[in-house]
């Protein structure tokens, strides 16, 4: 049972025993968790996301020859496979959702370290999970600066403990994970065809168009999203690509791509008794 606010009964009986027990839990390292102390972010506990979704109609985009794809790699993020991909998003956005939601429950400020994960259930059931460590910013913000004592959401981060050290360290704060996802389509023409079957080592020109044109919409799609949640950066964090092939008709073949990247959001913030780093770069190294 889903509760209005979007999480299950067991969910909200978990927080509820995490929050009555005070036993503090969280999934970092020793070096994470001391590192993340360092700047005044304590642990509290550890939240999960998750959704199993149903992803049966995924859109098609017929043959790659009459999709006007012949000679080049045609992007269907927002085309013709636009049910898979809002599906993929919902799961994704849902999982999230879920793991703020929780990290709120706790009064965590954010959470750290988060790790997204889809495991396949079979007959096109999906498992989306985001699990991470809730953190709650501390009076002992040693050299850090003007952090608020509160964020009106909690922020989220796939960085370890010891990366969002450095980074508020440096005047930068972890805000939200955004992702990209992407699916081209290219049809397999016959200069494909017979690089694909050379007795040479030769470029597959029409896979190396397929791959560049996928990632670079997933990076797009990354970075329209940092730029609607505020974020003045991302630190991108992973980056990954499938391929595989269709024949939708006797003699034609098609290639698919979907590439997705996730990162984290980042925002600066004023540092006291710090001055801002140098314009201009330095063309020599001084020895004294």
């Amino acid at each position: 049972m889903t509760t209005g606010a979007g999480l299950p009964q067991v969910a909200l009986d978990r927080i509820a025993r995490a929050s009555a027990s005070g036993v503090r839990t969280s999934l970092l390292s020793v070096p994470s968790a001391f590192s993340a102390r360092a700047v005044g972010l304590t642990p509290i506990g550890e939240v999960m996301g998750c959704i199993v979704q149903h992803i049966g109609w995924q859109g098609w985009a017929g043959c790659g020859y009459w999709g006007n794809n012949y000679r080049q790699a045609r992007v269907t993020t927002f085309g013709s496979y636009q049910p898979y991909v809002d599906s993929v998003r919902h799961g994704y956005d849902t999982a999230l959702q879920r793991l703020s939601h929780e990290a709120r429950l706790l009064g965590a400020d954010g959470v750290i370290d988060v790790r997204i994960t889809v495991t396949s259930l079979g007959t096109d059931n999906h498992e989306f999970v985001a699990l991470g460590s809730a953190v709650r910013l501390g009076d002992e913000r040693t050299g850090i600066g003007n952090l608020p004592q509160s964020l009106p959401e909690p922020f989220l981060t796939d960085l370890p403990g010891a990366d969002v050290a450095k980074l508020m360290l440096n005047g930068w704060m972890p805000m939200c994970i955004v992702y990209g996802i992407s699916l081209a389509i290219r049809h397999d023409d016959w200069a494909t065809y017979a690089q694909t079957r050379s007795w040479l080592n030769t470029e597959v020109s029409g896979y190396t168009e397929l791959t560049n044109n996928v990632r670079h919409q997933a990076r797009q799609v990354l970075s329209a999203q940092a730029a609607g949640k505020g974020a003045s950066g991302v630190l991108l964090n992973s980056s990954t690509m499938r391929v595989w092939e269709q024949e939708p008709s006797d003699g034609h073949r098609d290639h698919l791509a979907e590439a997705t990247m996730f990162g984290t959001g980042v925002l600066p913030f004023p540092r006291l008794g710090v001055k801002p780093a140098p314009v201009k770069t330095l063309t020599f190294l001084p020895l004294l």
